[in-house]
């Protein structure tokens, strides 16, 4: 959960003021934030040398990371 709960925080898109949703169903949990996987698929992600075009929200993800 700890690992879902860093995706949702390093991808949301904050100029859309969102906010982290958490819908609970019987036999699972659904994480929901504004904002998308920047690579589009994890295929492209692990590509070797792959770059990211752009970082979303540079300060919030190295915030996080000292705090975690």
């Amino acid at each position: 959960m700890e690992e879902i709960l860093n995706n949702c925080i390093a991808h949301s898109n904050y100029q859309l003021r969102g906010k982290i949703n958490v819908e609970e169903f019987e036999d699972r949990l659904v994480f929901i934030n504004e904002g998308n996987f920047i690579p589009e698929t994890v295929e492209r992600a692990l590509e070797e040398g792959y770059k990211p075009p752009y970082y979303r929200s540079g300060f919030y993800i190295m915030q996080w990371l000292i705090f975690i």
